[in-house]
């Protein structure tokens, strides 16, 4: 049995099932937006926190300079709260909604092994993931240079792939929790 061509044949139809059920759109879009708005939302932080002080009258905050590194660590913190939110509530039930539909009674009398069907959707999670983050880094490398300074890129593609990893396994455990 060729595990590697069902594989690909399962990862194609979980890739397809990504596409139909607007999954893969709602992934590539929060994570971009969420790239574009870290160095914005650092960037507006004293003008805001300004205005706010404005309106309360005898209350004084002082904020120190705002740099690239506040860029980073908004980044960090949506990456890390917003993003792992989402990523969670799209693959927590993916084997789930397949019993519930009564697909895994039609693929599972056939010759699929059960470790090559949760793959597959593993497979299409990391695919789908990857491209919003290198759409999310992209954004965000881009709105920091141009609003502050440049990164240093070996540590910022570090960072990134250390934040792809975290999302990935909390892809694993919603899948292995399903």
């Amino acid at each position: 049995m060729n595990y590697r061509a069902i594989f690909l044949i399962q990862l194609k139809k979980e890739w397809r099932e990504l596409w139909a059920t607007r999954k893969l759109l709602i992934i590539v879009i929060v994570m971009t937006v969420f790239g574009l708005l870290s160095p914005i939302t650092a960037k507006l932080l004293p003008d805001l926190i300004e205005s706010v002080g404005e309106n309360q009258g005898n209350v004084t905050i002082t904020i120190g300079e705002i740099t690239e590194r506040d860029a980073v660590d908004q980044f960090i913190s949506n990456m890390s709260q917003m993003v792992m939110l989402m990523v969670v509530l799209l693959s927590f039930g993916v084997v789930v909604n397949e019993r519930e539909k009564g697909l895994m009674t039609l693929m599972f009398p056939h010759p699929i092994p059960r470790p090559v069907f949760i793959l597959a959707k593993f497979g299409a999670l990391f695919i789908a993931l990857s491209i919003g983050m290198v759409l999310s880094a992209g954004a965000m490398y881009l709105y920091t240079a141009i609003l502050f300074d440049a990164l240093p890129i070996g540590e910022f593609l570090a960072m990134v792939a250390l934040i792809g990893l975290y999302l990935l396994s909390l892809i694993a455990l919603s899948i292995l929790a399903s």
